[in-house]
């Protein structure tokens, strides 16, 4: 009976022992979720600190509102500027030398008349009506405006001239034309027929032609 009591008391000692290592077991389970929960605490805190600073720029005190701006858009301003400034002062210039070569081209043309006059005081007059040199002259501004020159039809149309008074007709009827520079950074001109023969490099070939039809003017 003794030894019945022995061992149920045993048993009861065994469930104890059990029972209390089942819940410290539990809590080693516990102890690394609280663990990993910290870590992942810490870092998040880590990470925050991390975050790169803003640039800002502190300007002097004494600084107006152009140097108090930050140098890279000083610098940017400054250049803008002087890309503005060239680029005006470019095309000032060239609509004053078209302008003045205009008035050139005007004094040139009232000259022609004048001339034009004297020869039919001598009895040389024009070969064709007005509406043909008129014509001539759109075909030569767009023989020669832009990139190139149609140099066929500059040869075609200055062969067609008999004398003087026809030379001075087309002048006449040509006036002053603007022809195109080949490019946005070329202003073209603006002129007389003359002028634009020059600009084109077309006046020794059209003096020649002139020299074999037996016409005196030259360009």
């Amino acid at each position: 009976m003794q030894y019945h009591l022995g061992e149920e008391a045993e048993k009861r000692k065994l469930k104890s022992i059990a029972k209390n290592a089942n819940k410290e077991w539990e809590g080693d389970i516990s102890f690394p979720a609280l663990k990993i929960n910290k870590m992942n605490a810490s870092v998040k805190n880590i990470a925050s600190k991390m975050t790169p600073p803003s640039i800002t720029y502190q300007a002097p005190a004494n600084a107006n509102w152009f140097t108090g701006l930050h140098p890279a858009v000083r610098n940017t301003m400054v250049i803008a500027g002087t890309a503005i400034t060239l680029f005006v002062l470019y095309k000032g210039y060239g609509a004053y030398t078209t302008w003045r070569a205009s008035q050139s081209g005007k004094k040139e043309v009232s000259a022609v008349q004048d001339s034009l006059t004297a020869l039919q005081s001598q009895g040389i007059s024009a070969s064709f009506p007005d509406s043909q040199y008129d014509s001539w002259a759109n075909e030569l501004k767009v023989a020669m405006n832009g990139c190139g020159t149609n140099q066929n039809t500059v040869n075609d149309i200055m062969t067609k001239l008999d004398n003087d008074a026809d030379v001075y007709k087309l002048i006449t009827a040509y006036g002053t034309q603007t022809l195109a520079g080949c490019s946005f950074f070329t202003s073209g001109i603006t002129g007389s027929l003359a002028e634009a023969f020059s600009y084109k490099s077309m006046v020794d070939p059209v003096n020649a032609i002139f020299k074999n039809h037996g016409i005196l003017y030259r360009f």
